[in-house]
């Protein structure tokens, strides 16, 4: 059964996809976290690979151009909408914490950045594992606790979340606070300028998301070994304030 956080998520995604990257090469590159890429790379044509919370296609999409089998999932029908029929994928509509998935169906899942949406980020852990086969293994990516974002989301997100609730407060923030952010991440990025409505995606994603949570390297280390796994890698990835975990199933 959906809870009031599940819908709300999917709501927001409905209502403004993460559709970031272009189609070509050079931008689906350029949004994919370097472990996330390094990972890719050592996957074989001749495994199958779940991409949990797949939005738009981004990654689905990189890993298809790299002639790989990819199942992608994701918990928004209206970016599912966008990308069905655009490349050959299977595409299925549902939540992390409830894959439709038989236990060891796949041999690598990808989870980048998904689970700090979930309400239940322990069992959206433990789906993903669940979802592998034994001597599988996934790449897990989830914000860091103590970082900038998380000091970001807690009070200028939370500041605008609140705002947001009245309409008012919503012209506010679509006058004023997103042209800011637009106008800032273009000048950071300099010479790889984004158009307004990816800014817009990302505004949303990263500040209006009804709860998204936030992690210590130890809490996590200590779920896999809980589930019986073992974490073979992780980067710390200071600059896209995430922690990413190479995990091996037994």
């Amino acid at each position: 059964m959906s809870n009031y956080k599940e819908i709300k998520t999917r709501q927001q995604f409905d209502s403004i996809p993460f559709h970031v990257a272009d189609q070509s090469g050079e931008d689906l590159l350029f949004f994919q976290i370097p472990p996330l890429t390094d990972f890719i790379d050592k996957i074989s044509k001749d495994e199958l690979v779940l991409d949990i919370g797949c939005g738009t296609g981004r990654t689905t999409l990189y890993m298809l151009n790299k002639g790989l089998q990819v199942v992608g999932l994701e918990i928004s029908y209206k970016s599912l909408e966008l990308i069905r029929g655009e490349f050959p994928a299977q595409l299925v509509q549902a939540t992390n914490i409830e894959l439709p998935l038989g236990t060891g169906t796949v041999d690598v899942a990808i989870s980048d950045g998904v689970i700090p949406y979930t309400d239940d980020p322990y069992k959206a852990l433990s789906e993903t594992l669940r979802s592998l086969k034994s001597g599988g293994r996934a790449l897990v990516a989830v914000y860091k606790r103590n970082h900038f974002y998380y000091y970001a989301y807690t009070y200028a997100g939370g500041l605008m979340r609140f705002i947001n609730n009245y309409s008012i407060g919503a012209k506010l923030l679509t006058s004023i606070a997103l042209p800011a952010y637009h106008f800032a991440r273009n000048i950071l990025r300099r010479n790889r300028k984004s158009s307004l409505n990816k800014s817009k995606a990302l505004f949303y994603s990263y500040f209006m998301s009804p709860k998204i949570s936030f992690f210590t390297k130890t809490q996590v280390m200590e779920w896999v070994n809980t589930l019986g796994a073992e974490c073979t890698d992780y980067e710390p990835c200071d600059g896209w304030s995430a922690h990413v975990f190479i995990i091996n199933k037994a």
